[in-house]
């Protein structure tokens, strides 16, 4: 089963602090505490690795919320990619790794689109090396801490995030975990950046409501998958910012990429849906359809 050892360390990650941008910053001393941010309640973000299926597999719920529901096709996981160039720009690697959060959509999304593009573009110099999962993750949270600082001066209810960058990195291939998140003090902002604990086999780690999360270890105990369980949260109801369908989104060696995911349906049939939306719908592109892989099966 996956994900049948749950040693859950949410919001246990190392509180490191380093030269490189990530450190105590006191431009939004006036913002209050109680004023940016209590504890994030939407959201349920579950990250897991697992050699019974030789990759990692992030689940979330799809629901946007933003004092009232916006959405419930909402994406919480992303393919981060990378491309790196030689001096004759010719593609000498290219690999996508997983990005994850819980919180403010606002944030997440500029975070994920300036690094996403800013990756796209790197060239290596004459002897450089790629780089690892680690610098990529502290490149995403020094730019994380910059527009934080920005957003939290005009919005401070708009910068509650955590983000999480995760896959097997170019220099170990070791599957690693990363998470970036603020801190907020009286008088001064954090950005908060350390490495979780990834390589017991079924592992999972937890983003969003602390509530709801008490919820998934339950059911992951009685031996539900992470799918399953999200899935019976969202459909019991019980909590106002996690709903919508479940999404997924898998990363092993060769990249990362978003899977559909099938359901059941009353009548003993099937159906794909990809962010709640179903995928066969829209019709083929081309000679091409969408069901090549699909995760499940879950019930509607």
């Amino acid at each position: 089963m996956l994900g049948t050892v749950f040693r859950v360390k949410q919001r246990a990650f190392l509180a490191e602090r380093h030269d490189d941008g990530i450190s105590p910053c006191s431009q939004i001393a006036k913002l209050r505490r109680q004023s940016i941010a209590g504890d994030i309640s939407v959201t349920l973000v579950a990250i897991t690795k697992s050699k019974a299926y030789g990759k990692i597999v992030a689940c979330a719920d799809t629901r946007i919320s933003g004092g009232s529901k916006l959405t419930e096709a909402g994406s919480k996981l992303f393919p981060l990619s990378i491309s790196i160039y030689n001096s004759k720009m010719s593609i000498i690697y290219r690999r996508a790794f997983g990005f994850a959060f819980a919180g403010s959509t606002l944030v997440a999304h500029s975070v994920f689109s300036f690094s996403s593009s800013a990756l796209q573009g790197l060239r290596i110099n004459k002897g450089g090396k790629v780089p690892s999962l680690e610098e990529i993750a502290k490149f995403v949270a020094v730019y994380a801490k910059e527009f934080i600082q920005e957003i939290g001066e005009v919005a401070p209810g708009q910068v509650n995030t955590e983000i999480t960058i995760f896959g097997f990195c170019p220099v170990t291939e070791r599957a690693r975990l990363f998470k970036a998140a603020p801190e907020f003090q009286a008088d001064h902002f954090d950005m908060q950046f350390g490495e979780l604990d990834f390589q017991t086999d079924g592992i999972c780690h937890l983003l969003g409501s602390k509530e709801a999360a008490a919820d998934f270890v339950a059911l992951a105990k009685g031996g539900r998958e992470p799918a399953e369980a999200i899935q019976e949260i969202i459909r019991s109801e019980k909590f106002a910012g996690v709903g919508g369908s479940v999404q997924v989104l898998t990363v092993d060696g060769s990249g990362a990429r978003h899977l559909p995911v099938l359901y059941r349906t009353e009548g003993g049939g099937a159906v794909l849906k990809l962010l709640g939306k179903r995928i066969e719908d829209y019709g083929n592109l081309g000679g091409c359809d969408f069901r090549n892989e699909a995760w499940g099966v879950l019930d509607e």
